[in-house]
């Protein structure tokens, strides 16, 4: 790919990334909460402690910027297009477990699991689907890529403007030039046992990190303690709620005597 097409394809990605942040920040704005956000405000089972829960959270924050650096991989119409779509699992999950939390129908601890599978799906369709076990120095520098985008921007503090205006430009090249260095400076017979060991080293890290944090869910107190406690409030127990304080109210100023009716949320009224 030549410069002038490179360039062409890094303005418009950079810019389309950079207009949803924009509206995102204005919608967030307008509309929704900095803290109350749906990985913030989900609660975790009881046997994960914070020092747990911050590591967890941590991972989801990577995850989230890997998905915007596929968001904007160069390449193939169906390549491009498998990698910016991969993402929508976990962004439709998460919704979805968060409405069955809410509603009661499961605990914070399926949501944690399905969240946490559908975040790392993406990775294991590039390195099992599409490179089908093979691993290539631009793998090792998009990697390199990715770990800079967190530290940039959870570090450093750097604001997504910027951040973004820096990395999209920066994936699209090292994506198109990195395997031409490749080819000139790696010899045939040499790349097949250096591919295999990188691709081991890197894969299994990932692997063993991933496993190391998102232990905490698979222990057996999870998976046998009582999940209720940390399902979010009902529209159910609001409702029973509201009603209980007016009655109170109006017991309060009509000298109505407490029938007890409103004791429990079973009551009938």
């Amino acid at each position: 790919q030549t410069a002038g097409p490179m360039m062409a394809e890094c303005v418009l990605k950079a810019g389309i990334v950079l207009s949803v942040v924009k509206f995102a920040h204005i919608i967030t704005e307008t509309h929704g909460s900095r803290e109350q956000r749906t990985t913030n405000a989900m609660p975790y089972p009881e046997n994960v402690s914070l020092e747990e829960q911050v590591a967890i959270k941590r991972e989801y924050t990577k995850k989230q910027f890997g998905a915007t650096m596929m968001a904007v991989f160069p390449g193939s119409a169906a390549f491009a297009a498998t990698f910016a779509f991969a993402p929508l699992y976990a962004i439709q999950a998460a919704p979805f477990m968060m409405t069955l939390v809410r509603k009661g129908k499961c605990g914070s601890l399926a949501y944690h699991c399905v969240y946490a599978t559908c975040l790392t799906y993406p990775v294991c369709l590039y390195h099992v689907f599409v490179r089908r076990g093979n691993f290539f120095f631009v793998d090792v520098a998009i990697g390199a890529v990715y770990m800079l985008t967190y530290n940039l921007r959870i570090h450093r503090r750097w604001t997504n403007e910027i951040l973004w205006s820096v990395i999209v430009p920066l994936v699209v090249t090292v994506w198109i030039y990195i395997p031409q260095l490749e080819e000139a400076l790696v010899p045939v017979t040499m790349r097949s046992n250096l591919y295999f060991g990188l691709w081991l080293v890197l894969v299994g890290r990932e692997v063993f990190h991933h496993a190391r944090t998102f232990a905490p869910f698979f222990s057996k107190k999870s998976f046998s303690e009582n999940d209720s406690k940390t399902r979010l409030p009902t529209c159910k127990n609001h409702s029973h709620d509201f009603l209980r304080r007016m009655c109170m109210h109006a017991r309060t100023h009509a000298s109505i005597p407490d029938s007890g009716a409103f004791k429990s949320p079973s009551a009938r009224i």
